[in-house]
């Protein structure tokens, strides 16, 4: 299912009408109709405006429904992209799968932008592994280098950039009980 359907289902399913969820997220009516009807991709920080407004995460919305099993293994070939923006210049991918307590994303950054993320309903924790990453919360930058790690306290507003010419991996998790 694309990604438009899936956000009205939801929005459906939980009574919530594009006023309600225009309010919920400081977004126009026509700009989520425009992204319930595949005609506008949002950006990341607006995703994450309407799952808080829908009461799920990114990974929710974006991954497909898999049966649960004790274990799930998800081979890097096999990762799904869950988010791509400026022509691949920021690229999340799924690095678990099916319902669980622990969310896990790859986010490859290609170019220079900055990428912001709005406050999450829970903690995270960052693992740079490829390149060099600032993280700006709360006002200050944080410089990453590989094998570095950010832990973020739920609710706090914060942005990625490459801080370097070479691409730039990272690794975050969730915890996001359910």
């Amino acid at each position: 299912m694309d990604l438009g359907t899936h956000i009205r289902e939801l929005r459906k399913e939980r009574g919530i009408t594009l006023l309600m969820m225009s309010e919920a997220t400081d977004l126009s009516i026509g700009y989520l109709s425009k992204v319930e009807n595949n005609l506008s991709s949002p950006t990341i920080a607006h995703l994450h405006k309407i799952c808080e407004a829908l009461g799920i995460t990114i990974n929710d919305i974006l991954q497909e429904e898999s049966p649960e099993t004790k274990v799930n293994v998800v081979r890097m070939e096999d990762r799904k992209i869950l988010f791509s923006q400026n022509n691949g210049g920021i690229i999340l991918q799924n690095i678990t799968e099916g319902h669980s307590n622990i969310l896990g994303t790859v986010q490859t950054i290609t170019d220079d932008k900055v990428y912001d993320s709005e406050p999450h309903l829970h903690d995270e924790l960052g693992i740079l592994a490829k390149g060099r990453l600032e993280v700006i919360a709360e006002g200050k930058s944080y410089y990453l280098e590989p094998g570095d790690t950010i832990y973020i306290r739920a609710g706090t507003m914060h942005s990625t950039h490459r801080n370097s010419d070479e691409e730039c991996v990272s690794y975050w998790i969730k915890y996001a009980a359910q």
